[in-house]
């Protein structure tokens, strides 16, 4: 399914009245090696008991985990109770999203199979833009640095980086705010995403978008609706 809807894509005919519009984290990056070292982080830089010191450093967080939680609780189920209170999840949370909304450990992302091939192939049919929850105050230039690193499509005649200009503001509600914007610019709009809470809110909001669940990780607010494609985050690789 992935690659016969990939290389439909690819047959496209070039249009700059089309445009390809693409999350960042969870869509186009795994992020767990930054979740993961995030809390590793937290445990080198904080005052604790040398037996929860070394369990935090030796933390491992799965491709399947959405966060850092899913990770603390494995260790709860390996007799750690007593370390791993609630008290002291917030605190790693805290640390957490500090971290992970900065570009500390952004290097540590990992791009998805043939992610970067596949945009870059998209790109001479139409734009390419990123429309991220990612704020600008704290992750704008890291953010650039990134996708310029990684070689993702990023001319600044040609794509876009959109950021949110305030953290305060609400993923979904922005996102479609951001694509109703897009639509009065371009006819053909596809959008790919792998929050279904905000994919089922582009559809109410915006129907004629061509959508894509990107079937990695989600927060779990929400099961995407049965009409979306779906897609695993393994883009073309030949």
């Amino acid at each position: 399914m992935n690659d016969e809807l990939f290389k439909k894509l690819l047959t496209l005919k070039p249009s700059e009245q089309r445009v390809f519009v693409f999350d960042i984290d969870s869509t186009l990056y795994d992020v767990t090696p930054r979740n993961q070292q995030i809390v590793r982080h937290f445990g080198a830089t904080q005052n604790l008991d040398s037996d929860l010191k070394n369990i935090l450093l030796n933390f491992i967080s799965l491709s399947e985990d959405w966060g850092i939680k899913p990770g603390l609780m494995r260790i709860n189920k390996n007799n750690f109770k007593k370390y791993i209170t609630e008290d002291l999840i917030k605190s790693i949370k805290a640390h957490w999203n500090t971290y992970f909304f900065s570009k500390d450990f952004l290097h540590l992302d990992q791009v998805y199979p043939g992610a970067v091939e596949f945009l870059q192939k998209l790109n001479k049919l139409a734009p390419i833009y990123y429309l991220t929850g990612r704020d600008e105050p704290r992750m704008g230039h890291g953010t650039r640095e990134q996708l310029t690193a990684s070689n993702f499509p990023l001319s600044p005649h040609r794509n876009q980086l959109i950021l949110k200009p305030d953290q305060s503001l609400l993923d979904h509600t922005y996102k479609v705010n951001e694509l109703i914007k897009l639509q009065n610019q371009f006819e053909e709009i596809h959008f790919f995403e792998n929050e279904p809470v905000i994919l089922n809110a582009v559809q109410e909001k915006i129907p004629k978008i061509n959508l894509y669940y990107i079937d990695s990780v989600n927060s779990g607010r929400a099961e995407i609706a049965a009409n979306i494609k779906k897609l695993k985050p393994y883009y073309l690789t030949s």
